[in-house]
């Protein structure tokens, strides 16, 4: 399936938007979900937030994509474990990470947002900065964040 790209017409779905020149910095988190058979399921799936390491993320975090396989410190992840890495990121619903309260954190992820309004997302193991919010797709909302959570 060809997703195309997004356009001078507006926002496209989600993988256009992180697959756009506009946001250089997530070809590994698209590998990923292409390697976990997730890119149909982030393209058309409406009303979803992700937060979306960046490249420099899941570098820190030693995870790799190689001939459109996923490695974490050399050793080959199974699709499994990618999907379920990758879909730690998702929380069902828009929203604007900053905006969170405990009452919407989902799954096992916390939201924390200082007096400064600098916000952060707890997993449990891993915290991870919100760098950039408040971006949107024509099915998603998404945040750029600083680590891969759900390791």
């Amino acid at each position: 399936m060809s997703y195309g790209s997004a356009g001078p017409t507006g926002p496209g779905n989600l993988v256009q938007e992180l697959t756009s020149h506009i946001f250089p910095m997530f070809s590994t988190l698209v590998a990923a979900a292409s390697y976990a058979g997730l890119v149909d399921t982030l393209a058309t799936t409406q009303d979803i937030t992700v937060l979306c390491p960046t490249d420099l993320a899941f570098t820190r975090a030693g995870i790799e994509a190689k001939g459109g396989r996923i490695f974490m410190n050399g050793t080959l992840l199974s699709y499994e474990t990618v999907k379920n890495v990758l879909l730690t990121h998702v929380i069902q619903g828009r929203h604007i990470p900053h905006r969170m309260t405990e009452a919407l954190s989902h799954k096992k992820l916390t939201f924390h947002t200082d007096d400064d309004m600098r916000t952060t997302v707890d997993d449990g193991h891993n915290s991870a900065c919100v760098l950039l919010s408040g971006l949107s797709s024509t099915n998603a909302n998404f945040a750029v964040i600083g680590r891969v959570l759900g390791l």
